[in-house]
């Protein structure tokens, strides 16, 4: 079982609504590279060698 924090789960929920880097850094006042900083994390921790397979693979297991 992988274990993210809860700004990471905060930025890949947000990616699988369909949101940029740049909006979900508006939206949660920080700045872009730390969204990139975080999505490289969760990618890391979950094995996924993209942020789309990110996001692919969260929506999926929202949806089981």
């Amino acid at each position: 079982m992988t274990v993210l924090t809860s700004r990471e789960r905060e930025i890949l929920c947000l990616l699988t609504r369909g949101r940029n880097t740049k909006q979900i850094a508006a939206e949660l006042g920080i700045k872009r590279r730390t969204v990139y900083v975080h999505t490289f994390n969760a990618r890391e921790k979950t094995g996924c060698f993209s942020t789309i397979e990110l996001a692919v693979k969260a929506a999926q297991s929202t949806a089981d």
